[in-house]
């Protein structure tokens, strides 16, 4: 049985259980620690009820990222402008920021599926997807495009792991125009150095 096929409504609220039982313990310990094992003997359901669902954790893990990142993504327009650019960094700098507790940990596991698709990669062609709305885009080569999307990709992410690691000592109004002057103007314009 395929997941995407799944419609009916036992279907649909087991999920939902594996998923709402995948918060509660992830509120109380890392990742690392959590266990297919425990995760059904908390939900009340067997592991052959899990495997219908999800390969593993790690499967689950990251449908409730895509998911979560799909949510964010759904409030952008499907194409962008120029003018937009400072726009969706901050719109995904907020929408990170004000997560609660058990998203923002949800989001910031690192996650691991090479079959499929990661958060990731989306975030990735998600960023590559509104910088070919650029007109200027389209003159580079594909390697070319790769790097922009890399530099713009791991700038976000980088600037707003540090602002976690430093325990958010910036305030988010100040924080989120800092990250979308940095990344969209760089250091000499913002005349830093």
């Amino acid at each position: 049985m395929k997941r995407e096929t799944q419609n009916d409504l036992r279907f649909i609220k087991t999920e939902a259980l594996i998923q709402n039982t995948f918060r509660t313990i992830i509120k109380e310990k890392d990742f690392s620690e959590m266990t297919i094992q425990e995760l059904v003997t908390r939900a009340q359901i067997n592991r052959k009820t899990f495997y219908l669902h999800y390969q593993s954790l790690n499967d689950l893990l990251v449908n409730m990222q895509l998911e979560l990142l799909d949510r964010l993504f759904r409030t952008y327009p499907e194409k962008w402008v120029p003018e937009n650019l400072e726009e969706l960094i901050q719109k995904l700098f907020l929408f990170l920021a004000k997560a609660n507790e058990t998203d923002a940990k949800i989001i910031a596991i690192e996650s691991h599926l090479f079959s499929r698709k990661n958060p990731k990669d989306y975030l990735r062609e998600r960023m590559y997807h509104y910088l070919e709305s650029y007109d200027n885009f389209a003159k580079y080569n594909n390697a070319e495009k790769n790097i922009f999307v890399s530099y713009l990709y791991g700038s976000f992410v980088m600037m707003y792991n540090q602002w976690q690691i430093d325990g958010r000592k910036i305030p988010l109004e100040t924080m989120t125009d800092l990250t979308v002057k940095l990344i969209s103007q760089g250091i000499y314009r913002n005349e830093l150095l």
